[in-house]
């Protein structure tokens, strides 16, 4: 009998040092030396007890034990989240981006001013409107991009107050255009931005872009062409102090999200 409760305080020992050092580390040389004497008294206390309690104090052992794994898949899930940020940042979107055509407003406009695209990529004006786009038409068509993707709609809330009707004939009449223009490329509409605030832009139309957005993309269902979801990529820290333009941080996730939409 005592030889086997001994057996079991061998067992005990080996999985407590072997749960202690797999937990912490066992190549973290520079950190204190891991102390065994935990082990050693409940090794003691254990031979003046019976199997039973034995077994019990092995489970307990067992349970309050660190998990390497789980600190390893911990760690592992950070390291990821951490290079996904630094590979999203460090990209080559003028590379990426060489047979496109990114096609907008001021929005698209600070692409060019981060100098995150070559301006043979990149067609916008601060301000333009729908209704105003017949030189950038004749400009895209020229170069014959493989993809073009727009960022076009946010002015013209502006302008045409709450008259969704007439937002929508004006966004679908440039979408004809272009794809007449350019039958052969691929055509992805980015969905319009939410403002942070409403202090510098002093309209209030643009409290809530939701339905011009849902708009946008019922255009893109009945043209054919794709939608790209924006819901949920700004944050806060991104915008800038007039609060609906962004900081140069905020694009490298902008192009990021437009790539992986297209495949690129």
């Amino acid at each position: 009998m005592r030889k086997k409760i001994l057996k079991i305080f061998i067992l005990v020992a080996a999985i407590f040092m072997a749960a202690v050092f797999m937990g912490k580390g066992i190549l973290r040389f520079t950190q204190k030396p891991t102390d065994v004497s935990k082990g050693v008294k409940i090794l003691k206390e254990m031979e003046t007890r019976n199997i039973g309690e034995v077994e019990q104090q092995v489970q307990s052992i067992q349970t309050q034990a660190p998990s390497a794994s789980n600190e390893k898949e911990d760690t592992g899930e950070s390291a990821n989240s951490q290079n996904n940020e630094e590979d999203i940042v460090n990209r080559n979107y003028k590379e990426i981006f060489a047979n496109s055509v990114v096609m907008g407003d001021s929005i698209a406009e600070a692409l060019g001013e981060y100098n995150m695209l070559n301006s043979s990529s990149l067609i916008a004006e601060m301000g333009v409107s729908l209704t105003a786009l017949d030189g950038a038409l004749a400009t895209v068509t020229q170069l014959s991009p493989q993809n073009v993707f727009l960022y076009y709609g946010f002015n013209d809330i502006g302008h045409v107050w709450d008259d969704y009707d007439r937002f929508r004939d004006e966004y679908e009449s440039f979408i004809v255009k272009l794809k007449q223009a350019l039958p052969d490329a691929k055509i992805y509409a980015n969905s319009l931005f939410p403002v942070l605030n409403l202090d510098t832009i002093g309209n209030a139309f643009y409290a809530d872009v939701s339905p011009y957005n849902q708009i946008i993309k019922e255009i893109c269902e009945q043209c054919d062409i794709a939608y790209l979801d924006n819901t949920g990529l700004v944050k806060d820290e991104y915008y800038a102090e007039d609060g609906y333009h962004f900081k140069s941080d905020f694009y490298p996730y902008w192009l990021n999200s437009m790539a992986q939409g297209a495949g690129l």
